[in-house]
């Protein structure tokens, strides 16, 4: 009997792990890849116009946040919830500008129009390869 209910045991915690490990989202699918943002921040009498430009990149589990004004964010994501058009991806095991504390961004998915959005930011076009 001991023999049995540790082998279901063992059974339950590997298929656990595999389901935790199963395929990625529809959603996480659609975010893997470079997007940017750029604009210019107008001028007032006493400041020129200034450009700037943010990208996001999502690779199978690793995230890269960079921009102008120099910025840099990099690390690990895994998927806290995903629906059809967003998802929430907890950030750990970060490294640059911003705190290395573990945070959760929400991503809004466009698929109609190709885009996304992070944590309501400005809307991010996918960058061709």
């Amino acid at each position: 009997m001991r023999t049995r209910s540790a082998a279901l045991l063992l059974a339950l915690a590997l298929g656990a792990d595999a389901a935790a490990c199963g395929e990625p989202s529809e959603a996480e699918r659609f975010i893997q890849g470079t997007w940017s943002y750029s604009g210019t921040v107008p001028g007032e009498p006493l400041h020129r116009p200034m450009s700037f430009m943010i990208e996001w990149t999502f690779a199978s589990g690793a995230f890269r946040q960079s921009g102008y004004p120099p910025l840099l964010s990099e690390g690990r994501y895994r998927v806290a919830r995903a629906e059809a058009a967003a998802i929430a991806l907890t950030l750990y095991a970060q490294k640059g500008n911003f705190s290395e504390s573990d945070r959760t961004i929400s991503i809004a998915i466009d698929r109609g129009a190709n885009t996304i959005s992070v944590d309501q930011g400005p809307t991010l076009r996918r960058k061709a390869k």
